[in-house]
C-alpha cells in the first residue's frame, strides 16, 4: 500500500492570519487529506521551500498569496528534479491576477482550498523572461510602474483598487522609452508607453488587458502601446479595458510564441509583479509545462473556447 502524498500550502502573512483557512485545513485533514503548512517570512523563501517539498514527494504545492508568491512557487517546482508536481493558488495577495484569470475569487479562499484538494490538475503554459519563469504576465513601462510604484500603505488601505488609483496617476507621469521589438513575422520600432506580455488575462490588480488569452494555447498575448499624447493614451487605456484594443490601429495586439524587446536606455519589467531590469528581454512560452489545479469554471482554457464555439 503506497503512502499518500501530501499537499503543501505556503502561507503569506495575510493567509497565515486567516482563521477560516486554518479551520478549512483542520476539516480537510479530518476527511483524510494529508496537508502540510509553511508560513513564509521573507522573499525567495517560497521558491526554496517549494523545490524542497517537491523533492520530498509532495503531490501538490499551493501558494496562499499573491502573484509574487505564486511566481516563486512555480519557479521552485519547475526548476526542481520533479517538475510534474501540481501547483495551485489561493488568492491572498493585493492583485491576485492569475487567481482571477482562472476563476478563483478572493472572498472565499477557504472554500477554494476544499476545491483544490478535490480536482485533478491540467497542463498549462508557462512564460519565461530571460532566465525567470512567469505564469501570468510580464509588463514594462506604464504597466510595470503601476505595480512597482504603488505604495505599500495604499495597497494595505485599498487592496486591489490601489492599482487602479496608482494607474490613473501614472497616466499623467509616465515617460516613453525607445524600443525595438522582434518576433516571427513581426517587427516594430519606436517610442513605447507600455508593454504587456500575457499568459493569463489580467494584470495590475484586475485589469483584463488580454481578454482573448488562453493559458494552454502555446502562445503569449502581447499588447504594445506606442507613445501618444495624454488624451489619446487615456482613451487607449479605456479601449483596452472595454475589450476594443484589437480594433484600434494605434495599439498592437499579437499572439506570439516569443518576442525580444531591445531598449538602449534599459527598461524595468515586472514578471508576475517581481521587478527586473535590462536593455534586452526575451519572452517565450513553454506549452503545457506546468500541471495546475484549475477550477472547472475557468474561462481561459482552450477547451473552454472550443466548447463556446460549439454552443449554438
Amino acid at each position: 500500500m503506497t503512502t499518500p502524498q501530501p499537499i503543501v500550502i505556503f502561507l503569506n502573512p495575510r493567509a497565515a492570519q486567516d482563521e477560516f483557512l486554518r479551520e478549512a485545513v483542520y476539516h480537510l485533514r479530518a476527511l483524510g487529506h494529508d496537508i502540510l503548512v509553511h508560513a513564509l517570512w521573507e522573499p525567495g523563501e517560497a521558491e526554496r521551500w517549494a523545490a524542497r517539498s517537491v523533492e520530498e514527494g509532495a503531490r501538490a504545492v499551493i501558494a496562499a498569496g499573491g502573484d509574487g508568491t505564486l511566481n516563486e512557487v512555480v519557479n521552485g517546482v519547475l526548476n526542481s528534479a520533479h517538475p510534474d508536481c501540481a501547483v495551485g493558488v489561493l488568492p491572498y495577495g493585493t492583485g491576485n491576477d492569475f487567481a482571477r484569470a482562472i476563476g478563483l475569487q478572493d472572498d472565499a479562499p477557504s472554500e477554494d482550498l476544499k476545491l483544490l484538494c478535490e480536482i485533478d490538475p491540467v497542463p498549462i503554459d508557462v512564460g519565461r523572461i530571460n532566465d525567470r519563469l512567469f505564469v501570468n504576465s510580464a509588463t514594462g513601462g506604464l504597466a510595470a510602474e503601476i505595480t512597482t510604484g504603488t505604495p505599500p500603505s495604499l495597497k494595505r488601505l485599498l487592496g486591489g483598487a490601489s492599482y487602479h488609483v496608482s494607474g490613473f496617476m501614472k497616466l499623467f507621469q509616465e515617460v516613453p522609452f525607445e524600443a525595438h521589438l522582434v518576433s516571427d513575422d513581426f517587427e516594430w520600432r519606436g517610442p513605447l508607453a507600455g508593454l504587456c506580455v500575457q499568459n493569463g488575462r489580467t494584470s495590475g490588480g484586475g485589469f483584463e488587458v488580454a481578454y482573448d488569452a488562453r493559458i494552454d494555447d502555446g502562445l503569449l498575448d502581447v499588447l504594445v502601446i506606442p507613445d501618444m499624447p495624454f488624451e489619446e493614451r487615456f482613451a487607449a487605456v479605456a479601449r483596452i479595458l472595454n475589450h476594443r484594443e484589437i480594433n484600434n490601429p494605434a495599439i498592437l495586439y499579437k499572439k506570439l510564441p516569443w518576442i525580444e524587446v531591445h531598449t538602449p536606455g534599459g527598461l524595468q519589467v515586472n514578471a508576475d509583479g517581481e521587478p527586473m531590469r535590462s536593455d534586452l528581454f526575451r519572452f517565450e512560452v513553454f506549452p503545457h509545462a506546468l500541471r495546475f489545479l484549475v477550477p472547472a469554471t475557468c474561462e481561459c482554457l482552450s477547451a473552454t473556447k472550443e466548447h463556446e464555439s460549439a454552443t449554438p
